[in-house]
């Protein structure tokens, strides 16, 4: 008895086929992958900013009214790559100033300061639409309701909006920005802040 057997296997024709194509989809992966990179960081920079906005946010509005010190919470911002979490000093009897100071009485505390990565920075401070540039911003929240006080530069004022934009030197066309409303609102976009 005779048993044929007929082996299957890959021609040498359509391993080739297959090697080219693994190739070619390994070259477009690779050449998009520096921008995909910068990409992410930028996109991780500003989200990890709106959580510390939002646990400013959440922590400043419920905070213990038999606390003596620590009147509220916020973050500042300085051009172009300063960003601190603080908790706003005062009395039981006053407010706190609503701004970052070390030396005000009681001085603010720094909770953390967040390093910005080289080739990545806040390109744009704003509180008005079309852009004012400023070099500081402070995002103040204190009790009892969940609303952010905005105070452009170093000065305690009131405005409306906030937009912090932020860039890389790596690549001009990627921008990120976040949106916050005196309402309380914090949105984050890959668009930039409005400009004259």
């Amino acid at each position: 008895m005779k048993f044929s057997v007929k082996l299957k296997a890959f021609t040498l024709i359509e391993l080739m086929i297959s090697v080219s194509i693994f190739v070619i989809m390994t070259t477009l992966l690779l050449a998009n992958y520096p921008n995909s990179l910068v990409r992410t960081n930028l996109f991780n920079l500003s989200n990890n900013t709106v959580l510390l906005l939002r646990e400013a946010q959440v922590k400043g509005s419920s905070i213990s009214t038999q606390n003596d010190t620590i009147t509220g919470y916020g973050i500042y911002f300085k051009n172009p790559d300063k960003i601190i979490y603080y908790s706003d000093a005062g009395s039981v009897n006053a407010k706190g100033d609503r701004i970052y100071s070390t030396s005000s009485f009681p001085p603010d505390i720094t909770i953390s300061t967040v390093n910005i990565s080289a080739g990545y920075s806040i390109s744009r401070l704003c509180t008005t639409d079309p852009c004012d540039n400023l070099t500081e911003l402070t995002i103040n929240f204190t009790r009892p309701v969940m609303n952010a006080e905005i105070s452009p530069g170093n000065v305690v004022s009131s405005s409306d909006n906030a937009c912090i934009e932020f860039k890389t030197s790596k690549n001009a066309s990627m921008i990120r920005s976040i949106q916050v409303s005196k309402f309380g609102r914090i949105t984050s976009s890959g668009k930039a802040c409005p400009q004259a």
